[in-house]
């Protein structure tokens, strides 16, 4: 990225980095304890923890120093301290900064319903030393002054209790530790784009995921949730047809626990009310939004299964790839694209990490059979080197005969990502692909109710996205690497394994957004167009 940006003429370089969270890893395996590493990838002795706790068979941070460790060994990379030194990093964090998975001061590491408050001040502190920003202490004000000490509250661990509408706790300590230090917030950039961070991991309720239970029957198609109960656990008591009170799955009923629940937020109401306070008045031609996960939806059409593997989803129709991400919070979601429709606000697009995947198309508050009506446009760009979600799949389902031809395609010993497939195009595609080997007749096959939102996606590959804003359109680069196993040979880094090109022409009032698909350079995977 240095190197293409230093040839570059000096008005189109490189402005700034928009980090979209997960610069630290919150999970450490020691070397000596997984000799055969993590998914094919060799690890390396980089980070002891002073302290420390040993969980699940990984060390995870529980103090300050602990997680100075972390920021540390991550920046000892000459690399990473290259890009800040060259150009400012716009951060906002996701989980790993403090636990995976995380809400508000919840931590997997802690027993269900308990508190990690003490944890969330030692990673909130950490993240304010080593990770420069303009942030606050508190709720946001109108003067936006930056805080330049941080001050770390007395904070005891306690259950998290006293939930308002919007799933917040009012238990003391989780909002002594979750308002130390307030990162969302606006930044104006140039005379085009007005950039809008939120803050999607602080202030969410509990994902509607965590509260279905073990016993339910997790349907075997790896990745996958089915859209109905990922709906109805959401909607909680606002579901638009009544909560149910009972269940019915796979042929059994469950007691929906969250039928007296409100309905899941990501945001928060304090935080909600910003965000559509600031995209209701763009002031550019631009309004980006840094959104640490993803919007675009990701799903399958899984009940189009044939009869001889039909039983490995116990779903009515759609699944869900995704139940973290805003995929597990479709009414909050439906509700920002709804606001973005009746205000009349253009140009609106949203930038996300977290999926370890390459993605680009237009955000609608619904999709086919339902009316599909875009109101934004979503680029998603893939991990710098941490395993994607390819590679976790294909390392999964290497015994999965059935189903592997979901996520990979195996041809002359090599695999290659069928998951593009699957997302893009249905999982007839995906079968008729793994059976011929022919592209084309997969490609006939496409369900076009599938992804009618999605104009590409890569689950295999790294890298970054450079984007170029104007009056007009925006110009966006995706640069994609294979995994880095080992360091480059080349002074300037290895060549990339393919490029994308896309332009989103600036649209009106009454028009839809759309992705143009402007130009490919090298081995794009298959099905990903």
């Amino acid at each position: 990225m240095a190197f293409e940006d230093e040839k570059r003429a000096p008005g189109d370089r490189i402005r700034f980095i928009l980090h979209l969270g997960d610069f630290i890893y919150d999970e450490v395996w020691y070397p000596e304890e997984r000799p055969k590493g993590f998914l094919g990838r060799k690890l390396r002795d980089i980070v002891r923890f002073p302290d420390g706790a040993f969980i699940d068979n990984t060390h995870v941070p529980v103090s300050t120093a602990d997680y100075r460790a972390l920021y540390r060994a991550y920046l000892d990379d000459p690399d990473l301290q290259d890009a800040r030194a060259r150009w400012p990093f716009v951060c906002v964090w996701d989980n790993h900064e403090f636990s995976s998975p995380a809400w508000q001061t919840a931590s997997d590491y802690a027993p269900p319903g308990s508190g990690a408050q003490a944890r969330k001040v030692a990673a909130a502190q950490a993240w304010f030393e080593y990770v420069p920003a303009r942030v606050i202490k508190g709720a946001p004000n109108s003067a936006r002054t930056p805080l330049s000490r941080f001050s770390a509250p007395a904070v005891k661990n306690a259950p998290l209790t006293d939930f308002d509408k919007f799933g917040f706790s009012h238990e003391p300590n989780n909002v002594a530790a979750l308002e130390c230090l307030t990162i969302y917030r606006s930044l104006r950039c140039g005379q085009n784009v007005k950039l809008v961070i939120t803050d999607n991991r602080t202030y969410r309720s509990e994902p509607a995921a965590f509260a279905m239970d073990d016993d339910m029957g997790s349907p075997a198609a790896l990745f996958f949730t089915p859209a109905e109960l990922i709906n109805t656990y959401d909607a909680g008591r606002n579901d638009p047809g009544g909560a149910p009170q009972k269940i019915s799955f796979n042929g059994k009923s469950y007691s929906n626990k969250r039928s007296e629940i409100p309905t899941g937020s990501m945001l928060g109401k304090p935080q909600k009310d910003w965000f559509f306070a600031e995209i209701a008045r763009p002031q550019t031609m631009w309004t980006f939004w840094g959104n640490s996960v993803g919007a675009l939806e990701r799903r399958s059409d899984l009940h189009n299964l044939p009869p001889d593997l039909r039983q490995f989803w116990l779903g009515r129709g759609y699944g869900i790839a995704g139940n973290e991400d805003w995929g597990g919070y479709p009414y909050e979601r439906a509700e920002i694209l709804n606001f973005l429709h009746m205000n009349r606000v253009t140009n609106f697009v949203s930038l996300a990490g977290d999926r370890h995947q390459f993605f680009a198309g237009v955000l609608s508050a619904n999709l086919p059979p339902e009316k599909f009506e875009p109101v934004a446009v979503e680029f998603g760009v893939s991990s710098i080197s941490t395993p994607t979600l390819f590679e976790a799949a294909d390392y999964i389902t290497r015994n999965a005969k059935s189903l592997r031809p979901l996520y990979a395609h195996d041809s002359g010993g090599d695999s290659a990502p069928a998951i593009n497939m699957t997302l893009k195009h249905g999982v007839r595609s995906s079968i008729i692909l793994n059976k011929t080997g022919n592209l084309n007749l997969a490609i006939e096959a496409s369900n076009p109710e599938v992804a009618p939102h999605l104009t590409f996606t890569d689950s295999a590959n790294h890298g970054y996205i450079v984007i170029k804003a104007s009056s007009d359109d925006l110009l966006v680069d995706l640069v994609a690497f294979s995994k880095p196993v080992a360091a480059s040979a080349h002074p300037y880094g290895d060549q990339p394994e393919y490029r994308v090109a896309f332009r989103v022409p600036a649209w009106a009032p009454n028009a839809a957004p759309h992705v143009e698909l402007h130009s490919t350079e090298g081995r794009v995977p298959i099905g990903s167009i």
